[in-house]
């Protein structure tokens, strides 16, 4: 049986999902390719983002949106 505190506390952490979901989807519906990478395409922070840029470019992806992961204030 669920302990009156175990309830209250999963709560928050659905909501919380919900929240990600949602910002999420918002992110990734901005551009037709999105790139999740450390930098920005000027300057990627690490080999894999530079990697990634150079293939998305070479493959004709110009018009992609990126979203830096080291500056996002949401992270735990």
């Amino acid at each position: 049986m669920i302990e009156e505190d175990e309830f209250e506390e999963a709560i928050p952490k659905a909501a919380k999902a919900d929240e990600l979901k949602e910002r999420l989807e918002s992110l990734i519906n901005q551009k037709p390719v999105m790139l999740f990478m450390k930098g920005s395409p000027d300057a990627p922070k690490c080999g894999f983002s530079r990697t990634m840029v150079g293939l998305l470019n070479e493959k004709g992806f110009k018009d992609f949106g990126h979203f830096d992961i080291l500056t996002d204030s949401t992270r735990a």
